[in-house]
């Protein structure tokens, strides 16, 4: 057994090593969630609404007061 095997296995049978490891992908995993809302909400923001200016209704009678 060569030192690079005995470190291979110490590396996947520790338990500090999956927890680091689950949390860094539970942190990746957030990001992307973050990052992906954050591009909807870019999306939605960048696009033109019709719905106010179709619901505007124009005077029929001059209001002169």
């Amino acid at each position: 057994m060569t030192l690079k095997t005995a470190r291979g296995l110490a590396l996947a049978n520790s338990d500090a090593y999956e927890s680091a490891q689950m949390s860094v992908e539970s942190k990746e995993a957030k990001r992307d969630s973050a990052l992906k809302s954050l591009k909807l909400k870019q999306k939605n923001m960048s696009t033109f609404r019709w719905s106010p200016l179709l619901n505007f209704k124009f005077p029929t009678k001059p209001d002169f007061s």
